[in-house]
């Protein structure tokens, strides 16, 4: 039997345990909002800024995720298009340029894609590469990609390792085809992929103003028991974003606008996990 003074003493130690939690949360959210100041105005704070949210990230109620991974995605872009200090800790290395070695064999070499290699290193001439150069690439040779899928709260984030890389908005399956829950990995990336439209059964080529694919396909690879068989990343060009994004409207795949695509087919290869959870 447990004593009242007992009791009362149980409840000044949870007491006590909420308000150092509470004093935890006030300090980090004003620890993000500076380095979010200090981020927007100094390129050496925006690492240190996508390290402090990469650990914050899961330990936060699913509401308080999302505005956060929205919030730094802005940051994460800069690192495929800044000379960040720092971004070597997010995998960003320089690679200096041997006899005989072009984009693609960087590629295979940190098992990144040309396209990515080309948009860090704006005016590169894959022909006319130098002994001695310079080049900026995402080593995904040591530490490899994964995409994480949010059903429930319709966003699409890369890690590398435990390292944000990117999040983004998507639209995902209707109630009738909704998009596999568990865990698969890329099969093929298409760029300019013809579509079979599931309800006709036509099949669209690449510039035909009914492939609504947006010019991007990642396809998943179909696991045993048919989960995920047909199911993909894509662009979208069939409506505005309004009508899609953030709702349930395809028929199982993840769609993306342009700009987001483009970038995500620029990071992911085949053989990397896609989870996707609630």
């Amino acid at each position: 039997m447990i004593r009242p003074r007992d009791m009362r003493g149980v409840a000044i130690r949870v007491a006590s345990c909420l308000l150092v939690l509470a004093t935890v949360a006030l300090a980090q959210g004003a620890d993000l909002d500076q380095q979010f100041s200090d981020a927007s105005t100094d390129p050496a704070a925006v690492v240190p800024l996508i390290e402090l949210v990469s650990t914050t990230l899961p330990t936060l109620p699913p509401a308080e995720a999302i505005a956060l991974g929205d919030r730094v995605a802005p940051f994460c872009r800069r690192l495929f298009s800044d000379a960040l200090p720092l971004r070597d800790r997010c995998g960003v290395r320089t690679h200096i340029i041997a006899a005989g070695e072009t984009p693609s064999i960087l590629a295979r070499r940190y098992r990144t894609s040309i396209e990515l290699i080309q948009r860090m290193n704006p005016g590169l001439e894959p022909k006319a590469l130098s002994i001695g150069q310079q080049v900026a690439v995402l080593d995904l040779a040591s530490v490899p990609l994964e995409v994480v899928v949010s059903r429930s709260a319709y966003r699409l984030m890369i890690w590398r390792g435990t390292t944000l890389l990117g999040a983004f908005r998507c639209g995902l399956g209707r109630d009738s085809s909704p998009t596999p829950l568990g865990a698969t990995t890329v099969r093929q990336c298409v760029r300019n992929p013809e579509w079979r439209n599931p309800d006709t059964g036509k099949i669209l080529k690449p510039d035909d103003p009914e492939n609504i694919l947006g010019g991007y396909w990642i396809g998943f690879e179909a696991r045993a028991d048919n989960h995920f068989k047909g199911i993909g990343i894509h662009g979208f060009t069939g409506a505005e974003p309004a009508q899609w994004l953030e709702k349930n409207g395809s028929h199982g795949c993840v769609r993306m606008v342009q700009e987001d695509i483009a970038l995500v087919f620029a990071l992911v290869r085949p053989g990397i996990t896609v989870t996707v959870r609630e």
